[in-house]
């Protein structure tokens, strides 16, 4: 098994999996467009961007987003526990 992994996209779910791979020891390269290509609803180059500070809903725990955040955090989510400093 090789302990070398490239992630194409730095986006939340690449960023995500860049950060627990890279605690479980692996060695990791991501790979994303930015800046190099833009888009229209991000304002920077940076990896793992919120587009608003709507992005992750309601934290509601009987909605569906609030389900997800809940096994987000039960699972050791870095970009949530990010997120939640940062809240608007």
């Amino acid at each position: 098994m090789s302990d070398n992994v490239t992630i194409l996209g730095a986006g939340l779910a690449g960023s995500e999996a860049a950060l627990q791979l890279a605690d479980r020891g692996f060695r990791v390269r991501l790979v994303e467009m930015r800046p190099g290509t833009p888009t229209p609803v991000h304002a920077t180059g940076a990896c793992a961007e919120l587009v608003c500070s709507n992005s992750l809903k309601s934290t509601k725990p009987e909605s569906a987003a609030g389900m997800l955040k809940a096994e987000l955090e039960a699972l050791g989510s870095h970009l949530l526990a990010a997120a939640y400093r940062h809240a608007v």
